[in-house]
Parts: C-alpha cells; sequence; structure tokens
C-alpha cells in the first residue's frame, strides 16, 4: 500500500513539473504577413572610422496615404544592418522586397561598394533584379527629401530606374549585373549617378558613375553616356543630338535630333603582330525628326551627305569616350573579353587594363536613315 501511494506520489509530481515547464516556455509564432516589414531601399552613407551607415525605407500602410519609414544603424558589415534595424521595429524587418540599393558618393569613392555587395548578392533573400545606384551627397537626405505626388520611396526610384529609352543613356545595373562585371575580369561596372532636384521637387539622374575596383573614379555625361550604350547593347539606343556642318561654304553648324529604330555591334580583336588592337562596327537604322539645314533630303544624294557627316560624328565621340574611360583603365564595352577568347595561358586582365590607353580601336559607324521628320 505503502508503495503504491509513493508511486502515486511520484507522478504527481511529474505531471506538475511538466506543467510548469510549459508555462515557462515562450511559443514562437510564424510571422504572419501583416506583422512583416518589408525594406524596399537600401542605402549606404560613410560613417567614422570603419563603420558604415545603413539606411532602410519600409512602406507603411495607412487608411490616408502611404508613408514611409526609415530606419538607420551604424554597423561594420551590411549582414549586421538588418538584425539591428529589427530592434527598432514592432515589425519582422525582411530584405524579401528590395528593389533599389544606393550609395552616397563619398562611400563609394573612400570605402568602395564591392564587399558591400557581394554580401547582399549572397543573401538569398535578396532578388538578383535589385538596381545599384550612386548618389551625391548623403542617401539619407535623398531619402527624405520632399516629393510632392510621388509614390512610396520604393516604387518611385525602382520606376525611375527601370529602362526607358528617354534615359538609356544611363545603364541598367543589377545586383546580378554588377557582380558578373566585377568578377569576370574583363569589363567594368557603370552606375547611374542620382541628384535631389529640390526646385522641382524630384529625383534626377544627371550622370554615370563610372566603377574601378568598387569605387567611382569619374563621370560620363548624358551625351557620352548614350553614344556608349549605343556601341555596348543592341536594341537600346536613346534619341541623341549632334551638330554637323552642312554647308562646306560656311563655319555653321546645323542641329540634327535623330531617334534610332535599331542598331548592330560587332566588337573584334584584331592584333597587329604581337600588339593588341581592336575595331568596332557599329551599325545604325533611325530617323531624323529634326535638320535644320538646306539641304533637300528628299533627294537620295543629299540624304547619303547628312547621313555620313552625322556618322563621323558620332564616330568623333564615341573614340573620345573611349579614350577618357581607357586613360582610367576601366573597359565600359568589355572589349577585353574578345581579346581573352583568343588568349592563350593566364588571363592578365588587371595588367592589360593597365595600358589599355595604348591599344588602338578603330571605329567605323554605318548611319543609315529611314525616315525624316521637320526638316526646318
Amino acid at each position: 500500500m505503502r508503495r503504491s501511494s509513493r508511486i502515486l506520489w511520484l507522478g504527481s509530481m511529474l505531471l506538475f513539473m511538466l506543467v510548469l515547464s510549459g508555462c515557462n516556455s515562450i511559443q514562437y509564432e510564424q510571422p504572419t504577413l501583416e506583422d512583416m516589414g518589408f525594406v524596399t531601399v537600401m542605402g549606404f552613407d560613410r560613417a567614422k572610422g570603419d563603420k558604415m551607415t545603413v539606411i532602410t525605407a519600409v512602406p507603411q500602410s495607412s487608411q490616408q496615404k502611404e508613408k514611409t519609414q526609415f530606419y538607420s544603424v551604424q554597423v561594420s558589415t551590411s549582414a549586421e544592418a538588418i538584425m539591428n534595424i529589427a530592434t527598432k521595429s514592432e515589425r519582422t524587418i525582411v530584405p524579401n522586397q528590395m528593389r533599389v540599393i544606393l550609395f552616397s558618393e563619398d562611400f563609394v569613392k573612400q570605402k568602395g561598394i564591392t564587399d558591400v555587395v557581394l554580401d547582399l548578392y549572397r543573401d538569398p533573400r535578396v532578388g538578383d533584379n535589385v538596381v545599384l545606384g550612386v548618389v551625391k551627397g548623403k542617401v539619407m537626405d535623398l531619402l527624405q527629401g520632399k516629393y510632392e505626388n510621388k509614390p512610396e520611396m520604393g516604387v518611385y526610384l525602382n520606376n525611375l530606374l527601370r529602362p526607358r529609352r528617354e534615359t538609356a543613356f544611363y545603364p541598367f545595373t543589377t545586383i546580378h549585373d554588377y557582380i558578373y562585371r566585377t568578377t569576370g575580369g574583363t569589363a567594368d561596372p557603370l552606375l547611374p549617378y542620382l541628384e535631389n532636384n529640390s526646385k522641382e521637387g524630384d529625383i534626377e539622374i544627371t550622370k554615370v558613375a563610372l566603377i574601378k575596383d568598387g569605387k567611382l573614379v569619374g563621370f560620363l555625361t548624358p551625351e557620352e553616356g548614350r553614344i556608349l550604350q549605343a556601341a555596348s547593347n543592341r536594341g537600346k539606343v536613346p534619341p541623341m543630338s549632334y551638330l554637323i556642318q552642312d554647308d562646306p561654304n560656311s563655319d555653321k553648324k546645323v542641329r540634327v535630333y535623330l531617334e534610332f529604330v535599331r542598331n548592330s555591334i560587332r566588337k573584334r580583336y584584331v592584333p597587329i603582330g604581337k600588339k593588341p588592337a581592336f575595331e568596332i562596327e557599329l551599325g545604325i537604322t533611325g530617323n531624323l525628326l529634326n535638320y535644320e539645314g538646306n539641304r533637300d533630303l528628299e533627294d537620295a544624294t543629299n540624304l547619303a551627305v547628312v547621313e555620313e557627316k552625322i556618322a563621323r560624328e558620332m564616330e568623333k565621340a564615341l573614340k573620345a569616350v573611349l579614350m577618357k574611360t581607357t586613360k582610367l583603365g576601366i573597359d565600359p564595352t568589355n572589349m577585353l573579353e574578345k581579346m581573352r577568347a583568343k588568349t592563350y595561358g593566364e588571363w592578365q586582365g588587371l595588367t592589360i587594363k593597365k595600358g589599355m590607353k595604348d591599344i588602338p580601336v578603330k571605329i567605323n559607324v554605318q548611319l543609315r536613315i529611314t525616315g525624316v521628320g521637320t526638316l526646318k
């Protein structure tokens, strides 16, 4: 009898302890969609020492208007940012909906962005189509600027940085494109440069940022970016405007405005003996929308003369851009890929890039005008 009572007492105590342990344990539930805060924009500013200021934009829905909540932390690596920002928000912060990553000009010049981009690229929650950009001044100032009648910041920047013919002078560079060009050993990445236009109350793409070894080394103007894009990407030719000397008896130049329909690009590695050399053949078909000269363009001979003059101006413009970029030791058109395909042994990409300014590049542009608009 005593033995059965003892067994009953031990069983009761064991049950009691199990109940107590169950009460003390914390049950972690999987957060619902309403409990999540989706980062749409992430920005990086330089801080003191080895630190960096990471800014995130998280849209907040309300009955009146969609707002954007900004969080900022100072960290040593980008991997720490999401973890630290999570302590400042009542929601579970996740980067699954990230669309844009921005870097301040000072950050790109002094610190470099390759390590940060690599860390984010390795994160399976960050998509390959996230677009990159460089910002004049601080990213925080640009994100928190007043932009009337604009959508939520993530949507606004995502739409602004997506490829359009009107803004095709800048490269549409995703995180995947950046990694491909940086680790490929031949081409160098280009990024759009953004400025806060406070007078107009919007954000404007004003330049093309040239990146070498992860750092900012120079810029291209929109005009330079347009001809470079025409020689780099098939089917992505933005409208262009040129001044040509139409009358041989006058120094006055006339302006022509072209809208391109299609283009073809052929890059070849044509070494002269043991010395490297390249050829670029660019064929363009388009419409002449504006012509202020005195030639009758209904006449095939006059039209051929104008085509030739415009083509030569385009050759000069492309040659000037390539001289500018090769002096910096970068290859924005990926010409070196043609050279590597015909090079035996280990690829000495860094050494070759240093001497790119001395490699001759022959450029030939063939222009065909299929239609004319306003003649004067």
